[in-house]
């Protein structure tokens, strides 16, 4: 059986459908697979957030980030993401302190 259309989470109140015209194989069956179980429902949008969040926590450059996601400049990547770089402040603090006090990276 081919998936004709899914139902996407609502992004506010209203419940939006998702056509598919073209879903490979390996996708449908995934998406039945994880239709069954009880995972909290999400959006492919949360997904896409959580990777570049986790991807700049881990130390990817922003630059790749920002063409990863498509983002027109890293300007954008790095106002959306902001929250991230606070974390990454006190490493990047305690990375340049080893530098200057002779430390090995």
């Amino acid at each position: 059986m081919r998936i004709s259309s899914f139902a996407a989470p609502p992004p506010c109140a209203e419940e939006r459908t998702v056509r598919a015209t073209s879903v490979p194989n390996w996708l449908e069956v995934e998406l039945h697979r994880v239709a069954k179980t009880d995972l909290p429902r999400i959006r492919l949008h949360d997904l896409r957030h959580g990777w570049a969040t986790m991807a700049l926590s881990a130390g990817v450059h922003p630059k790749v980030v920002q063409e990863r996601l498509g983002h027109a400049s890293v300007t954008i990547t790095l106002d959306i993401y902001s929250h991230v770089a606070e974390g990454l402040h006190a490493d990047a603090a305690n990375l340049v302190a080893g530098l200057i006090a002779g430390e090995a990276r």
